[in-house]
């Protein structure tokens, strides 16, 4: 595999582990789900075991993605989380996340170029 290709797939992981914080903060946010169900209910236990399947393949990726490039993907994983928040769960953009999202692709674009 060559490094532009694991790249690519390890930004990928990141952006499905971003993705499914949105059927995690639904599945929270559903008032039949308590006690133990909470934690225990097919939505969770669904995402969780994906995310222990990126964690795998990201682990893997390891092996091809320079750490400081990965340092910077890995980061990004905030923008996309905001970017689903606002399109699946119709969350608002106060100015403080907006604040908060420029600060982290300021960080990412700086720490990029350095």
């Amino acid at each position: 595999m060559n490094r532009l290709a694991a790249a690519i797939l390890f930004e990928l992981t990141i952006a499905v582990s971003a993705l499914l914080q949105v059927p995690l903060k639904k599945a929270a946010q559903n008032p039949k789900y308590k006690g133990i169900h909470y934690y225990l209910n097919p939505i969770v236990i669904a995402v969780y075991g994906s995310f222990f399947a990126i964690t795998i393949i990201t682990t893997f990726l390891f092996k091809y993605v320079d750490l400081t490039l990965s340092t910077i993907l890995y980061k990004t994983e905030y923008i996309f989380i905001t970017v689903f928040s606002v399109l699946f769960l119709k969350e608002k953009i106060t100015k403080r996340k907006l604040l908060g999202f420029i600060v982290i692709l300021c960080g990412v674009l700086s720490y990029a170029l350095l």
